[in-house]
């Protein structure tokens, strides 16, 4: 059974009733799955429901909460967590693709979240987008002891190289599979067995040849393919490899 390491449920099933038969579809096809909170409001809706065992919550703040962050919301921050009902802290990081507020915003938002994780002794979940350097500059100023997990890597095979020598682990997503993702191919290589996650970061990202669709935790099975057979790794060594990585970094 595959395991999707990153995946928002909310948004990948939108109605109660269709939310109701996707949980139950995906935790009865799946090995686990972790689902991502990015804001307050999604983690209470999420933390209150009844979910199957396999499925895995975390909860961070995503860079757009930057602008609004506050003394205030960093205290309801540390609270949710100290309530042990997550697996991983995340995802949040730096964002300077879309308009998330000023640098320092997001970067204090950020640092927020990597000592709550280290306050917590729990894995970090890492979102970064055009921005390297700074995300590379602020983590590599911590020394953790827990996993620290780069989510839907999007940078070369040179990121990649400084990422893994920090000892992060590098998950991948549905755009490997893109035609124009000749980098994040590159990356997928580097990478050592040890080192490896998948993930859909449904809804978003649908892996060819399901573009253009709404994206959901079972289609993580294209992105598998995909990568064994870039790799030149048999599915079943690959399938396996994940499931020890995944279980070494959320302790399970």
């Amino acid at each position: 059974m595959l395991i999707d390491s990153h995946c928002h449920i909310q948004h990948c099933f939108t109605d109660r009733s269709d939310f109701d038969r996707g949980v139950k579809l995906i935790s009865s096809s799946m090995l686990y799955i972790i689902d991502i909170s990015t804001n307050a409001r999604e983690f209470l809706n999420m933390k209150n429901r009844q979910l199957p065992s396999n499925i895995l919550l975390s909860f961070g703040l995503y860079p757009e909460e930057a602008p609004s962050f506050n003394q205030e919301k960093g205290l309801e921050f540390s609270t949710f967590i100290a309530e042990r009902k997550v697996k991983a802290v995340g995802e949040c990081g730096i964002d300077y693709y879309r308009n998330y507020g000023t640098h320092f915003q997001q970067e204090t938002l950020f640092r927020k979240q990597i000592e709550t994780s280290m306050d917590y002794d729990l894995p970090l979940i890492v979102h970064t987008r055009n921005a390297f350097e700074d995300t590379y500059r602020i983590l590599s100023s911590y020394k953790f002891s827990r996993n620290v997990i780069i989510h839907c890597f999007g940078y070369s095979a040179t990121e990649a190289g400084k990422f893994l020598a920090e000892g992060y682990y590098l998950s991948f997503a549905g755009n490997v599979t893109y035609p124009g993702a000749k980098g994040i191919r590159d990356a997928v290589l580097t990478v050592p067995t040890d080192r490896l996650l998948i993930e859909t970061d449904s809804p978003y990202l649908p892996p060819v040849p399901l573009r253009g669709q709404r994206n959901n935790p079972l289609n993580v099975k294209y992105t598998y393919k995909f990568i064994s057979e870039l790799r030149k790794t048999a599915q079943e060594e690959l399938e396996n490899s994940i499931e020890s990585n995944f279980k070494k970094v959320f302790g399970l």
